[in-house]
């Protein structure tokens, strides 16, 4: 049986408290309220939260709310405006911030 609205809500909250970090996507024209929560209930639980953007419809390339994007650990964006944007690049940056997110918590 699918979970009701309260019983969701705090099997999330649940597992934002368990969680290390949290990793939220931040593509379309507006960000998910649910992610603007999570990432904002993690950034008070003191845990890193890494947001990302792949999103590359021209019109949307600078819209990402500055609470949220500053509010963030690390941001990670490939705009269409981008020279040489690629995915391969924006990967290659998840995974370098990954390994420093995971590194300073194993030395912090």
């Amino acid at each position: 049986m699918p979970l009701g609205y309260e019983e969701l809500v705090l099997s999330n909250l649940t597992a934002l408290r368990a969680a290390d970090m949290v990793v939220a996507c931040l593509d379309g024209a507006d960000e998910d309220a649910a992610t603007w929560f999570e990432a904002g209930y993690a950034r008070a639980l003191d845990k890193p939260v890494l947001a990302y953007r792949t999103d590359l419809r021209r019109e949307h390339a600078q819209r990402v709310n500055t609470m949220l994007r500053h509010g963030c650990t690390e941001y990670l964006h490939m705009s269409a405006l981008d020279e040489g944007a690629s995915l391969e690049r924006l990967v290659a940056g998840f995974a370098a911030e990954l390994s420093a997110i995971r590194n300073q918590g194993e030395h912090g």
